[in-house]
């Protein structure tokens, strides 16, 4: 039905972006439970390689980007943080690796960031992997946001929302409010 939902947005005068901020949010929504149950060691976590500074230097190998953690972008900070609790981390350039990279390996789930479109595409194709999705605050494949915060909130790690010194594609931290 995504096809005819898209096009039935537009017949109504709204912007067809919202049928996909819809599927990725019903997708979070109903997976939810089962992935936070799932060991962090199961599930991979998938990030889009436009989150990458203009000036990385990481390489192309079979399986996507190979971060060098270099602290010039968001993508070493939260590579390092899900490492950290057992998730294994892919940077990748389009969706054809996505599919390569489930095939090949056995995880239980998988958490993407990505546009809305790519985001929701992939959740729909990788619906027995337990999906959850984080979308970009900022697309358009070049110097994209995403929230920090909210990959972590994904990946269970609440209790460390620090802010990440020196990366710029991420949300401002807030100040308290007194």
């Amino acid at each position: 039905f995504y096809g005819p939902f898209k096009k039935f947005s537009e017949t109504l005068g709204l912007n067809s972006r919202i049928v996909d901020q819809i599927g990725v949010e019903v997708r979070n929504k109903i997976n939810e439970k089962r992935f936070r149950s799932i060991d962090p060691h199961e599930k991979a976590l998938v990030l889009p390689h436009c989150l990458r500074n203009p000036r990385c230097e990481a390489r192309l190998d079979r399986t996507g980007l190979v971060c060098t953690g270099c602290n010039r972008c968001i993508i070493g900070k939260i590579k390092e943080r899900a490492e950290s609790i057992g998730y294994t981390v892919f940077v990748i350039p389009g969706s054809t690796f996505i599919k390569k990279i489930m095939e090949e390996r056995r995880f239980k789930a998988v958490l993407g960031v990505a546009c809305y479109q790519d985001l929701n595409l992939a959740m729909m194709k990788l619906s027995r992997f337990t999906p959850q999705g984080v979308p970009l605050l900022r697309d358009g494949c070049f110097k994209t946001k995403v929230d920090f915060r909210a990959v972590l909130e994904k990946m269970g790690l609440e209790g460390e929302m620090r802010r990440p010194r020196g990366c710029m594609n991420q949300v401002p931290e807030k100040t308290p409010e007194r």
